[in-house]
């Protein structure tokens, strides 16, 4: 039988409950099946703990009737897809191998957030890093942003996430380890389901509007362009764009990196996004096609 466990987030309106959300997951995992949501302004309603093949606790009157959504995600726990009640997809999302997310626009809208990434971590809009427990991951660098608390008890790299993302996770942000999974060869793969049921080839990514997330290119929060450079050398570790350039690293791990970080220009979301492009295009061209060391694409 399956079993699990949960967790709740409530927000309140002066001194009464306005929302609680509760989040069922695997039993002894980091991997989320539900979300529960209750909008009501009187008492909260609360499921059980161990919601699958258990009786529910009892529950107060609702005037807004709360609302289940369960996930769908992938070999390692990453979720993918959200679903209502009457199986329409409410949330999706694109991911790049270090769990760099890109929210898609849905035709229906419900309001729900996901914050959900790799096990363990839950997504900062204002600092765009996944918090995860013990430390905060960078996804689009793909490595934590301070050393393992642990040391070298966690591995001789301290700000490695892990080998292979697409079978190593780690939850607590101190040591990695292995999914064990049915995926054929270790290769992971993504199905997609279209509107008949049917199994077909995943469509290619949606415009995103402007006020889905911090990541959309069509986000309209003003975003800057910075330069990370070697102390010592002057010389150029990366080009980087960011809605936060006070939070976007820590001092930890610019020490770490010997670094110092220097915003240059500012616009909008997309302007910057090819701004970024733009400028590691021209480093690679004086530096015989190598990018500076920290960016991992041309993007």
């Amino acid at each position: 039988m399956r079993t699990a466990h949960a967790r709740s987030l409530s927000t309140t309106q002066g001194v009464a409950l306005a929302r609680d959300v509760q989040y069922v997951y695997e039993d002894g995992s980091f991997v989320p099946l539900a979300q529960y949501i209750n909008s009501s302004t009187g008492e909260a309603e609360h499921i059980s703990p161990m919601a699958w093949g258990a009786e529910s606790a009892p529950r107060e009157s609702s005037a807004t009737p709360p609302k289940l959504y369960h996930y769908v995600y992938d070999q390692i726990g990453t979720p993918q897809l959200l679903l209502n009640q009457s199986q329409e997809v409410v949330w999706e999302a694109e991911s790049k191998a270090w769990g760099e997310t890109y929210v898609e626009p849905r035709e229906v809208k419900e309001g729900v957030v996901n914050n959900h990434r790799f096990q363990g971590q839950y997504y900062d809009e204002e600092s765009e890093l996944h918090y995860n427990t013990f430390r905060y991951y960078d996804p689009e660098l793909g490595r934590f942003i301070s050393q393992d608390p642990i040391g070298l008890m966690g591995g001789i790299n301290v700000y490695q996430y892990a080998p292979n993302p697409v079978e190593w996770v780690d939850p607590w942000g101190l040591a990695y380890a292995k999914i064990v999974t049915a995926v054929v060869a270790g290769v992971a793969r993504k199905l997609y389901f279209n509107k008949k049921g049917q199994f077909a080839k995943k469509p290619g990514p949606k415009p995103q509007k402007a006020d889905e997330h911090g990541n959309s290119l069509q986000c309209s929060r003003t975003t800057y362009g910075y330069v990370l450079r070697d102390r010592d050398t002057d010389e150029i570790l990366k080009y980087g764009e960011t809605i936060s350039p006070k939070k976007r690293y820590s001092e930890s791990y610019l020490n770490g990196e010997n670094a110092t970080m220097d915003v240059v220009t500012s616009g909008s979301k997309k302007d910057m996004h090819q701004w970024q492009h733009t400028e590691i295009l021209n480093y690679k061209k004086a530096h015989d096609g190598c990018r500076p060391r920290l960016n991992k694409s041309d993007w």
